[in-house]
């Protein structure tokens, strides 16, 4: 699991309860403890209000929200996409986009460069998502 999705799960999974020890969080992620220490402190130190301590446990203050992680298929296709420069699927950072031009120019939506095809490529299956 990447460390991203590691910390994103860490989030969910000590959100749903009053009280979590790293020892049950170390379970569920299949990590160490030691692991989930340092994942926390990391989520702490970017302002995730994780309230707890080694050996306590953790839970998460009130009143946080994780934004909503959903696209729409519009967006996923236009992050998942073809790049006609690299002729290759890339992901298209949104923080790094510095300027956007809407044009007349219609784009190729073969099925070799749609999302299914994509999912394909690299061997991911809707049930895994």
């Amino acid at each position: 699991m990447r460390r991203a999705d590691r910390l994103f799960h860490i989030v969910q999974l000590i959100r749903g309860r009053r009280q979590t020890t790293a020892q049950w969080l170390a379970q569920r992620l299949e990590v160490s403890e030691r692991t989930v220490y340092r994942d926390v402190a990391d989520l702490q130190y970017q302002g995730v209000p994780i309230e707890g301590e080694a050996g306590v446990g953790y839970r998460l203050g009130k009143g946080f929200e994780l934004p909503p992680l959903m696209f729409t298929v519009g967006e996923a296709r236009a992050l998942v996409a073809w790049c006609n420069t690299r002729e290759d699927f890339r992901t298209f950072r949104i923080d790094r986009i510095m300027d956007a031009q809407l044009t007349d120019q219609t784009v190729d939506l073969a099925h070799s460069k749609s999302l299914p095809a994509y999912m394909q490529r690299h061997g991911i299956k809707l049930e895994d998502l």
